[in-house]
């Protein structure tokens, strides 16, 4: 039997985000059955961006909206991907996202800051979510994998990859 796992990336360009819908089997890979890339919206790109630059100070209000902006505009990603293939999001056993990064100092405060927040991406797609070393069932509960972005002084990116956690 296969599964069909969704990925959701953006990178530092923050042009937009890629998703990829690949079949597995046995949580090995068989094929990548759509892929596609969705922009950024102009003005979402343009705080994205400044964030990562300036590192301005934000209130918490402005960070949580641009958080939910990005979520929103990942969920948007893996709904058109799936309506592009011709699938529902019932049909996708996983979907993993990275988030956008907009800050990340492995040599200071040895830390990573992704936005997208992952509770809100499965409530509005309906598909269990890995995220950051969580896992979101549905949007009601965040369970901790037990994967850390940081550990000590040693830095590693987030970990989205659901057959690697042995979680799904």
């Amino acid at each position: 039997m296969t599964e069909l796992y969704l990925g959701l990336m953006s990178g530092t360009s923050m042009d937009g985000v890629d998703t990829a819908l690949c079949e597995m089997r046995n949580r090995r890979f068989l094929r990548v059955v759509g892929s596609q890339s969705q922009p950024y919206g102009a003005g979402l790109r343009d705080e994205l961006l400044e964030l990562q630059r300036k590192k301005p100070a934000l209130t918490l209000e402005t960070l949580a909206r641009i958080d939910h902006a990005v979520a929103r505009t990942f969920a948007d990603a893996a709904i058109a991907l799936l309506r592009e293939v011709g699938l529902t999001p019932s049909e996708v056993k996983a979907l993993g996202s990275h988030g956008q990064t907009v800050f990340h100092d492995p040599s200071g405060v040895h830390s990573s800051l992704q936005l997208g927040d992952p509770s809100l991406i499965a409530a509005l797609t309906g598909i269990t979510l890995l995220a950051w070393g969580y896992i979101v069932h549905e949007a009601r509960a965040m369970y901790d994998t037990g994967v850390c972005c940081c550990a000590g002084m040693k830095m590693s990116g987030p970990d989205t990859s659901p057959w690697d956690a042995g979680t799904l």
